[in-house]
């Protein structure tokens, strides 16, 4: 990707400031926030200022950044620039500050100027400064930064697991701070606990669950499928990424529209929030674009935290959007920019994109119905896209969402469907009631997780979200 910065001043302020010891040890200042580096050598410590620069100016500023480091090997005035380029500036400021000031110091003493020398005119263009009686050049300048080779993600060790227990002789924080109720609070307690209905534990249990933290390694792509249409893939779609943007507030989650002839994945943003741009704009301009904040123009976005990228509802789109430009715009604008990506596909599983979903993908959620009609295509269908990279071994990252349950023998006997498709698939399944109060909530824009008001459709809308976080890569 190109550098759109190139050739643009570097402001004076903020300015990075990096001290680094032979042992990998060292401080990163910024805006007045110091934090210690703690790496096995001054290479990997150099990394670590070299990451953290890159993040500041790439997510922070948006521009370039001035960086001032100094290490065992010398001390650098450098240019940061988003694209992760680095280079020294050309005309460094005067030597100011604990850093700059020992740089000055440090210079050899020059001769004594005479009052003729005194007098000479200033060559600027040979960059020979006064400074104190001394010439700037003075000072031999150091070796060219030693840039660390930013390896690819691929080439990163994996991050050690998470020790819940902790190392032995852990202090116990609620024990340590632990305040004994008092009888009262006892008897009350375990009345409400008697009161409490089975849904209701059930919801608690999974609100403990979603609110733990769920990391994710790399940038993960969730397919959501259906070969049929009608069976709200594309609310579920939305429904789905609001809930996880509600529960990963440290990731970013998009919903692309993978229906190139046009879905209504993007109506379900009010209006005040929708998107300028199409996605078609979206691929001409996508040498622009390197942060998500030049992405806002071509996405909905959701209170939440969920952006949707959409195609209108223009059947014309279908013969000029082509699986290339998913591709290219999810390699070069998307899975940058964010941590989880929902593909809400087209009914047609041959389409070439919803073949590109499903090849991509990490995880797959399969939306079927109840009645018979809907169930019989998804029955055709279902060990094939079980068979797909996006449901993983085994289908082991398959979940099966069944929508718009009506309790009424007349709409199918549902648990019967359950039983059958469990011959197939042993993964988990949900079923997700029929809500005309949902229905409405979505179609005016006005939904979100929080708003739900029966618990009955609440608590499936949860356990799906759960298990899409549970099976994160």
């Amino acid at each position: 990707m190109s550098d759109q910065y190139e050739g643009v001043e570097v402001a004076s302020w903020p300015v990075m400031t990096a001290v680094l010891t032979e042992d990998g040890s060292g401080t990163v200042e910024i805006s007045g926030v110091t934090q210690d580096i703690a790496e096995a050598s001054v290479d990997r410590a150099r990394e670590r200022v070299q990451d953290r620069a890159v993040e500041y100016a790439r997510d922070k500023l948006q521009r370039p950044l001035h960086l001032r480091t100094e290490d065992p090997d010398g001390t650098w005035e450098l240019v940061v620039h988003p694209s992760g380029r680095i280079e020294p500036m050309e005309a460094p400021s005067a030597p100011r500050g604990r850093l700059l000031g020992r740089l000055a110091g440090a210079a050899p003493e020059a001769p004594p100027v005479s009052a003729e020398s005194a007098s000479e005119p200033v060559d600027l263009v040979g960059m020979r400064v006064t400074v104190s009686g001394r010439p700037r050049d003075a000072a031999p300048a150091p070796e060219p930064w030693p840039v660390a080779e930013r390896r690819p993600p691929e080439e990163l060790p994996a991050p050690p697991p998470l020790d819940r227990e902790g190392p032995p002789g852990k202090l116990d924080r609620r024990a340590l701070h632990e305040v004994a109720p008092s009888g009262f609070d006892r008897l009350s307690r375990w009345v409400s606990q008697r009161l409490k209905s089975p849904d209701e534990v059930a919801e608690e249990l999974i609100d403990e669950r979603l609110a733990g933290r769920h990391i994710l390694t790399r940038a993960n792509l969730v397919a959501v499928v259906s070969p049929k249409g009608g069976p709200g893939k594309s609310t579920l779609t939305a429904i789905l990424g609001d809930a996880l943007s509600r529960s990963l507030p440290n990731s970013r989650v998009l919903a692309v529209d993978c229906n190139p002839g046009g879905g209504t994945l993007g109506l379900m943003a009010p209006e005040q929030r929708a998107a300028r741009f199409t996605l078609l704009d979206l691929y001409d301009h996508r040498e622009t674009v390197e942060t998500r904040a030049h992405l806002q123009p071509y996405v909905a976005a959701l209170s939440s935290g969920l952006d949707v990228l959409a195609v209108p509802p223009d059947p014309g789109l279908a013969l000029r959007i082509k699986p290339e430009h998913y591709t290219t715009l999810l390699h070069e604008c998307l899975l940058p920019n964010y941590e989880l990506i929902l593909l809400d596909t087209s009914p047609d599983i041959t389409s070439p994109v919803t073949q590109l979903a499903l090849q991509k993908a990490d995880q797959l959620v399969l939306v079927a119905e109840q009645g018979y009609l809907t169930a019989e295509v998804v029955w055709h269908s279902l060990t094939y896209m079980l068979a797909s990279p996006a449901a993983g071994p085994d289908g082991s990252r398959a979940t099966i969402a069944i929508n718009k349950v009506v309790d009424n023998p007349k709409a199918g006997r549902v648990d019967e469907l359950q039983r059958q498709l469990r011959k197939v698939h042993e993964g988990p399944q949900v079923l997700i009631p029929f809500d005309l109060d949902l229905h409405a909530a979505i179609a005016e824009g006005s939904y979100s997780l929080p708003g739900v008001r029966r618990r009955a459709t609440r608590l499936p809308l949860k356990q799906l979200t759960l298990n899409v976080t549970e099976r994160f890569l």
